[in-house]
């Protein structure tokens, strides 16, 4: 299964939710997990302050959702005065204990999961990824299309 640039949130979500329904709950989480750090990535390059150029740069080796956090606040947060913690309900729990078991997955740590543990916490991811989606739409950006190009950092006025 991939993802294409413009495939819609709901088309993913339905290809995400259909892992669940074929005995995939792992796949599953790793997919809306992938999804939304795409999602993430797009949106802090598209909404941030700096140059895009730069911003890639930045979060290239990005790892982690407090990390993705960091950056997302240093560039959305200061130009359009939204933390990526307050975006997202509930931070420390989804980051601790929702987006955990996507952790335990990739790394090893545990080899598979149960459709009735990954639900919940797929559905939780994707509504994350929604919040993000949304919050760039209402910010006049279609994070499925060519994002726009800054060359100059945005300044304040």
């Amino acid at each position: 299964m991939n993802f294409n640039l413009t495939d819609s949130f709901e088309h993913r979500k339905k290809l995400i939710l259909g892992m669940l329904d074929t005995g995939l709950p792992g796949v599953a989480v790793i997919s809306a997990a992938s999804d939304l750090e795409w999602t993430l990535r797009r949106a802090i390059v598209a909404l941030g302050k700096s140059p895009n150029r730069d911003i890639h740069k930045k979060i290239e080796k990005t790892s982690g959702l407090r990390i993705y956090a960091k950056h997302w606040n240093a560039e959305v947060g200061i130009r359009l005065n939204q933390s990526l913690e307050t975006l997202i309900g509930d931070w420390d729990n989804f980051v601790d204990k929702t987006y955990k078991l996507r952790h335990k997955l990739v790394h090893g740590a545990i080899s598979k999961t149960t459709k009735e543990y990954a639900t919940p916490r797929v559905d939780e991811i994707l509504c994350a990824t929604k919040a993000i989606i949304e919050f760039a739409q209402r910010n006049g950006v279609d994070l499925y299309t060519r994002l726009p190009v800054r060359r100059n950092a945005w300044v304040q006025k």
